[in-house]
């Protein structure tokens, strides 16, 4: 009989494989001349995106602040983030493998167990706002757009629109509740790296504060999207971005199991930009770039890692 762990493994290499064999199905159906064409149009500004993740770690960054009443700097939440955020990246666990090193890396400065439910608080909160930049961008490309030539596609846009709302609902009460703080009392506890667990709840004024910061960094993405049209040569209409992100947020709604969306993202960028007339490669491409971005700023990640340990490791034991 199989391990949970080897089982989990051999399903994460799975749909890593999905993903692959979605990209590489988009890239062989098309002329690779008209590939290399649209590549031709990326030029010195596409290093712009090296360091526009800063437009949505920063707000994520003041998300942990706020958690545990500003008692880290910016500069502590921010590497947290960062660093974090290539962890989640790279390991394979839902965009979750990051949150037990942010938890353990905060004790340094805060208690493991304030650390522990500030995380945890935070994942919430990011699943909170996702789900309400989810709703509003699906509802707002029923909005501009009929979908006429794709059949079902407006139901599926619809039954994302539908589940948001309801998911806003759960995630609120979840949030507000004392589980968060219980979660991650049981994990310590049940590692032995602490005995007495203390048990709060989430105020509404750190919900309200903390889900803007992250609506704030979600709107972020977006630009990101607007100026990758940018850098391949193109000026877009602002509903052509709209359903962009919200095809991507609704394939990462639908196919959430397969790890960073790879492959349903870039068919879902592909097919947004298919509806509003733009070439097949542009949109093979636009993916591309993206899932390009994502990467380098994993690697970036990793580096401010090992420089933090570095650091570290001879300031604090």
């Amino acid at each position: 009989m199989k391990s949970p762990d080897r089982f989990h493994r051999n399903a994460t290499i799975f749909f890593y494989i999905i993903g692959i064999l979605i990209i590489v199905v988009l890239v062989a159906r098309l002329p690779f001349s008209d590939l290399l064409e649209v590549f031709d149009t990326i030029g010195n500004e596409a290093l712009w995106l090296v360091i526009f993740p800063l437009v949505w770690v920063v707000p994520y960054s003041m998300t942990l602040r706020v958690l545990l009443n500003n008692r880290i700097s910016f500069g502590q939440a921010l590497y947290t983030q960062i660093s974090g955020d290539a962890f989640n990246s790279i390991t394979p666990l839902v965009g979750m493998g990051g949150e037990p090193y942010k938890a353990k890396h905060l004790s340094r400065f805060v208690s493991l167990n304030d650390s522990s439910r500030a995380i945890v608080q935070s994942r919430l909160l990011h699943a909170l706002s996702g789900v309400i930049y989810t709703g509003i961008v699906t509802t707002a490309c029923l909005y501009f757009f009929t979908f006429d030539t794709i059949p079902g596609l407006r139901f599926a846009l619809w039954s994302v629109s539908i589940s948001m709302l309801l998911g806003t609902i759960l995630l609120v009460w979840l949030t507000m509740s004392r589980a968060p703080s219980k979660f991650s009392g049981f994990i310590l506890s049940r590692f032995k790296l602490i005995e007495e667990v203390t048990h709060e709840r989430l105020s509404w004024h750190k919900l309200f504060l903390g889900t803007m910061f992250r609506l704030t960094g979600r709107c972020g993405k977006f630009m990101e999207l607007y100026l990758i049209f940018i850098i391949l040569d193109t000026t877009p209409k602002f509903t052509d971005t709209v359903l962009v992100e919200g095809l991507i947020m609704a394939s990462v709604s639908i196919f959430f199991f397969i790890p960073n969306g790879l492959g349903v993202n870039e068919a879902g960028i592909a097919t947004a930009l298919s509806i509003t007339g733009y070439t097949a490669a542009l949109g093979v491409v636009f993916g591309l770039v993206r899932r390009a971005r994502m990467l380098i700023y994993a690697l970036i990640g990793l580096v401010f890692y090992i420089i933090g340990k570095i650091y570290y490791s001879g300031n604090i034991d």
